[in-house]
């Protein structure tokens, strides 16, 4: 009995003396610095604790396999290639639109009805330098019709299909164009030499004023070219072996490596036939 009694009068005490801290807690600051110095020898404690937990949140990102991993670089890859290919076609379209604009302002300042066309393959080799736009008999393209971009002439019409039309390029090794170099009148031939950024003047006398960087038109003889059209620039001047005749080379005017889209006139001696039946349906 007396055991019992011992352990309820201790508890009793126990409880007493806790409500007697909490109200001294409560109604007074005596205890502050009490729980000052437990927070000081706890807080390692604490400390620990926010570790633990940053390193239980962190714990999905430190035990994934190596499998995920390379899984996310992969995916990381295919997004840069998609962005990289998007950019490149924005580039792309960008570059189209100015040679559009570069056509359709050259349309503006020639009297020449002109009709627009895209290069859809090249066929460059050793032998012939030709491509294949998407216009053919069909919209009315002829043999011999000209090409030729927003710098310069790129080459005539040889064969045409109902929706296609086959286009010899200057720099064409069978090709040869009459022009005029310089602004003294002096006339030549242009020819192609298998080259893309290479062209011969030929027929040039030795004592003609010629210098580099001499513009370079068509002579517009022959019913085909039209006279005054840029095709090139004097790139070497020097001599033949017989002396007769200067040794002329040039570079195109037009881009030949590079060709997108590009403008188609009639022969000029078409044109000429054209505009005597429009004269004749007037009258």
């Amino acid at each position: 009995m007396v055991p019992f009694m011992s352990r309820r009068i201790a508890l009793f005490v126990v409880c007493s003396f806790s409500l007697a801290l909490l109200m001294v807690d409560h109604t007074t600051s005596w205890l502050d610095p009490v729980r000052l110095g437990f927070n000081r020898i706890l807080s390692p404690v604490y400390e620990l604790a926010g570790v633990t937990r940053h390193a239980a949140d962190q714990s999905e990102y430190w035990f994934e396999t190596k499998d995920q991993l390379v899984q996310r670089i992969s995916e990381l890859e295919s997004q840069q290639l998609a962005r990289e290919v998007t950019l490149q076609n924005y580039a792309q379209l960008a570059a189209d639109n100015q040679s559009l604009r570069d056509l359709l302002a050259l349309n503006e300042t020639k009297p020449k009805p002109l009709m627009a066309a895209q290069a859809l393959v090249q066929q460059i080799t050793t032998t012939q330098h030709k491509i294949v736009i998407d216009k053919g008999s069909a919209d009315g393209v002829l043999v011999n019709s000209i090409v030729f971009d927003s710098k310069g002439i790129i080459g005539q019409v040889h064969f045409v299909s109902e929706d296609h039309a086959w286009v010899t390029l200057i720099s064409d090794p069978l090709h040869a164009l009459p022009v005029i170099i310089g602004t003294k009148g002096t006339l030549g031939v242009v020819r192609g030499l298998g080259e893309l950024n290479q062209l011969e003047i030929a027929y040039v006398p030795e004592t003609a004023k010629i210098e580099e960087g001499d513009m370079i038109t068509a002579a517009g003889t022959g019913g085909r070219f039209p006279k005054g059209y840029p095709v090139a620039r004097v790139s070497y001047v020097g001599q033949t072996e017989d002396n007769a005749f200067a040794r002329l080379e040039a570079s195109p005017l037009a881009s030949l490596s590079q060709i997108r889209f590009v403008l188609i006139m009639l022969p000029q001696s078409d044109l000429a036939l054209l505009e005597q039946d429009e004269i004749k349906g007037v009258d």
